[in-house]
């Protein structure tokens, strides 16, 4: 058995995300567990840390580094921003507690290709108290890398069970390819299939059939309008991929004749998200924030997502695309344009080499997203505006 270092980093007991605002960086804390050191030590949620031991965060990624370089009973130095007033607080870091132990050192196991020892330190977690259906779905993929197919089949079923309806995630993941031919695979792949099916037939907005109409303006960096479209979007029956709800945009433009575009979307409870119109001068939309907004819906909600661009792209291929996201406010948005109703309004941002580019969605419960404001590196923009819907 190989020697691996265990060694457990220290636990702060708060959970965040990228903060990206303008010229502000940092990591801003989501939510803080109760007795942690991070409470202990006054930190509240909505604090964004911008440094610790005079290091600077930039990101959700630095505040994650740097923390797993300290062990418990170290003390770091925090700059935090509250109410655009700086504070630094001290805070002590404390041992994970087990359950967060056994899974740390599982994940350590399964890197060094350990399985057996990852699988045990896993099964150890969730003896240990409940865990989230990955959790369970991670234990499945020790156990099949360490060649116990009969607890790996066990692991997947029950993480169906919980609900798991990634079916494209599970026949691509390598984990699980000594599974492929055992007559179960063809079992618990089907169960997944059916809580898909189940998840995809709870979309509570892009149903079958249902068509959005956009106005389309292009403006200048002075806010002349430069260019007018129209651009279409309508449910099919079916997938786009296993994941997705199929869709097509349509594109109208007098100079030229009509194009379509077959495309995904997902509109999952807590999770809804669309492919943009990307053909012609909408192409510069694959580099921006894809239209998106998850639970909770209230002001403050922070995630962040990453873009990998696929091969179609050419020399732009492979390229990391960083999106952060920040649902901030609920505002009065003329619809249709019959009246004005409430929409959440979620502001984009998204990092590249390509240049940074900014985005505006406004979005209502029962329409979907119903303003687009673009905001292109060269300050060019580009609205989108629902001027009819169908089928509703």
């Amino acid at each position: 058995m190989k020697n691996i270092s265990f060694e457990l980093p220290g636990f702060l007991g708060a959970e965040f995300v990228t903060f990206y605002k303008e010229e502000e960086k940092g990591a801003i804390i989501q939510n803080v567990a109760k007795n942690s050191p991070a409470e202990k030590a006054g930190i509240k949620t909505g604090d964004i840390v911008i440094k610790i031991d005079n290091a600077i965060i930039s990101s959700g990624t630095d505040f994650r580094k740097l923390l797993r370089g300290n062990k418990p009973g170290d003390t770091l130095i925090f700059e935090v921003l509250r109410k655009k007033k700086k504070i630094r607080v001290m805070v002590v870091l404390s041992d994970l507690p087990i359950k967060e132990r056994f899974i740390h050192q599982a994940r350590i196991a399964y890197g060094h290709k350990e399985y057996n020892r990852s699988a045990s330190l896993y099964e150890k977690a969730i003896k240990s108290g409940e865990v989230s259906p990955f959790i369970l779905y991670s234990t499945a993929g020790s156990f099949a890398l360490a060649g116990n197919r009969e607890k790996a089949f066990d692991y997947l079923k029950k993480t169906i069970n919980r609900g798991f309806y990634n079916l494209l995630m599970l026949k691509e993941n390598a984990d699980f390819k000594s599974l492929h031919n055992d007559r179960l695979w063809k079992t618990v792949t089907k169960e997944c299939s059916k809580e898909l099916k189940k998840a995809l037939e709870r979309a509570t907005i892009f149903i079958p059939n249902r068509k959005w109409k956009y106005k389309t303006q292009f403006l200048d960096k002075n806010n002349n309008i430069i260019d007018c479209q129209t651009v279409a979007l309508k449910v099919l029956e079916g997938s786009f991929v296993e994941q997705q709800i199929k869709a097509s945009w349509n594109y109208d433009k007098t100079s030229q004749r009509n194009v379509k575009e077959e495309t995904g979307i997902m509109d999952f409870p807590g999770y809804i998200w669309i492919h943009p119109p990307r053909k012609g001068k909408f192409a510069f939309t694959q580099f921006a924030p894809f239209p998106q907004i998850r639970k909770p819906f209230k002001e403050g909600n922070r995630w962040e997502s990453t873009l990998i661009l696929n091969e179609k792209l050419g020399k732009l291929a492979g390229l990391e695309i960083k999106w952060y996201y920040e649902i901030t406010k609920q505002k009065d948005i003329p619809i249709l344009p019959i009246k004005s109703m409430k929409c959440w309004q979620i502001n984009g941002v998204s990092k590249s080499k390509l240049g940074v580019y900014k985005v505006t969605y406004y979005f209502h419960p029962k329409y979907g997203f119903v303003r687009w404001e673009y905001t292109k590196p060269d300050s060019a923009k580009v609205i989108l505006d629902l001027e009819k819907v169908s089928g509703f």
